[in-house]
Order: C-alpha cells, then sequence, then structure tokens
C-alpha cells in the first residue's frame, strides 16, 4: 500500500483513517477538501484543483493517502492508487459525526479548509448546507462506489470496504499482523 484513496460520505471517518495509515507508512495525507476549497468556501475551479492534485503528487511520487470524493477530478488520482478504501457506515452514524465535530470546531474557533470556520448557516441552512448534502448524496455516492468496485477500470485495485467502526479497527490492525 503505497498509493492509498480513501472515499466515503463526510462523517465517515475519513480523515482519522488517513491520518492513521500516513503515519503507519510515513507517507504523506492530502485532503481534497482543503485542494478544493478557498477561503469564504469559495470553490476553485476544476482546472486549477487538479493543478494542485498533481503538483502534490509529483512532490511526493513514492506515495500518499488522499482523502476526498470528488468525482469530477477522480481520474488524477484513482488509476495510479494501488488501494481503495471505502469507508462506508451507518448514514446516522456520519450525520452524528458532522454534528458533533461541527459544533467542536464552532466551539473552539478551529479553522478547516484553506481558512474557512464551521458556522449553522454552512452546516445546515446554506444552499448546500453540509448535513443536507450528506443526506441527499448517500444513496446516489453508495451506487456509485459499489459500481467502481464492480467496474472492470478498477479491478486492479485492491479495494476494502469498512462499514463499521469495528471493520475500521480490524482493517487497521490486520496491517499489524
Amino acid at each position: 500500500m503505497q498509493r492509498i484513496v480513501i472515499i466515503g460520505p463526510s462523517g465517515s471517518g475519513k480523515t482519522t483513517l488517513a491520518k492513521k495509515l500516513s503515519a503507519q507508512f510515513n507517507l504523506p495525507h492530502f485532503e481534497l477538501d482543503d485542494l478544493a476549497w478557498d477561503k469564504n468556501w469559495v470553490l476553485v475551479e476544476t482546472e486549477e484543483f487538479i493543478r494542485r492534485i498533481q503538483f502534490l503528487k509529483n512532490a511526493h511520487p513514492n506515495g500518499w493517502v488522499i482523502c476526498g470524493n470528488y468525482s469530477r477530478i477522480q481520474n488524477q488520482f484513482w488509476p495510479e492508487a494501488d488501494t481503495i478504501i471505502w469507508v462506508d457506515p451507518p448514514l446516522w452514524l456520519c450525520v452524528w459525526r458532522i454534528l458533533r465535530r461541527s459544533i467542536r470546531y464552532m466551539k473552539n474557533g478551529t479553522t478547516i479548509c484553506n481558512g474557512n470556520t464551521q458556522d449553522w448557516a454552512h452546516l445546515l441552512f446554506d444552499k448546500d448546507a453540509l448535513i443536507p448534502w450528506a443526506i441527499k448524496t448517500n444513496s446516489t455516492r453508495s451506487k456509485k462506489y459499489e459500481a467502481a468496485m464492480n467496474d472492470p477500470q478498477w479491478a486492479n485495485k485492491t479495494w476494502h470496504r469498512l462499514r463499521t467502526t469495528q471493520s475500521v479497527e480490524q482493517f487497521l490492525k490486520s496491517l499489524n499482523d
């Protein structure tokens, strides 16, 4: 495992797993959200997003851990991946984690995605608010990743679908055995 992609819904634990794998394998970890968003929650143009990904991949030719979804640019790194990990817990758990994390970020003033901050509008009420978006896209994303697992284009990848916290823990433990 040298080029690892971690996918799954918001709140699934992608970043937590990515950090652990990054430390375990001594690989750099990149979050697509950090590459996709500029200040004031401005989504970068696709060309700039791709440029940022290519820059980081070129800077780390021996491997990386990339976490995030963004199907519009997945062909920029999925072909080079050797492992794709789909973290896929129940939707209710993802929503709970998003809410818990966001409240913690708001309370602590934590900055995310290039200096942005979480607020109630971005979490619940804006046009693309995080929790409604996570709920709305969950079923479609699951179908898309299920199809990708069975697509001959990605058959040369090692796939892991982790549906519970326990399966993530077992997966990490198996890497040490």
